[in-house]
């Protein structure tokens, strides 16, 4: 099933737009909340990988975020006095597709010689991003968006920017009357 999965999120990447799925608490209304801090999140990546990028994605995030959420009118604050707690969690993992699909599907080669040139291949490194924003008096999550997204695009920073962008599109703003 796992499997499935990851071959699903990584055809999705390979269209190259993001996936972004809201939940948002229905009974909170979250404009009543003044301010806001941001938490460094959990990077995971496959086992082989190394967490080379785990400080560039917190910076990225943390930049992108706070921008959002003052555009929406709210106030970054420190993390003892913030009403609200903004976090993620970034996974990556690598997707090797290809085959041939031939007239009927995937078809076996029984000999070498018949190993046709028009066969593919790629390999996708995908990402699902979390970002939560929980209430910090009791650890209510109020709004939560899962990016799914595709790192073959050449510079990752604005990716990942541009995908907190279009998932705080459906966040409330405290500028609209509801």
């Amino acid at each position: 099933m796992r499997a499935v999965f990851i071959f699903l999120l990584s055809i999705c990447s390979l269209t190259g737009s993001t996936q972004i799925k809201i939940d948002a608490e229905k009974d909170v209304d979250v404009r009543k909340f003044q301010t806001f801090s941001i938490q460094k999140g959990q990077v995971i990546y496959q086992s082989n990988e190394k967490k080379k990028d785990e400080n560039k994605i917190f910076q990225v995030l943390k930049e992108a975020l706070t921008k959002e959420l003052i555009t929406r009118g709210y106030q970054p604050a420190d993390d003892s006095v913030a009403e609200l707690s903004v976090s993620y969690v970034y996974q990556e993992s690598r997707v090797s597709m290809g085959g041939n699909p031939g007239p009927f599907g995937q078809t076996p080669i029984d000999n070498p010689a018949n190993i046709d040139v028009n066969e593919t291949s790629a390999t996708v490194n995908t990402g699902t991003l979390i970002l939560e924003v929980e209430q910090v008096k009791n650890k209510n999550s109020l709004w939560t968006a899962t990016c799914t997204i595709s790192r073959v695009q050449q510079n990752f920073g604005k990716t990942l920017e541009a995908t907190v962008i279009a998932a705080f599109k459906k966040f409330p703003s405290k500028n609209k009357k509801k």
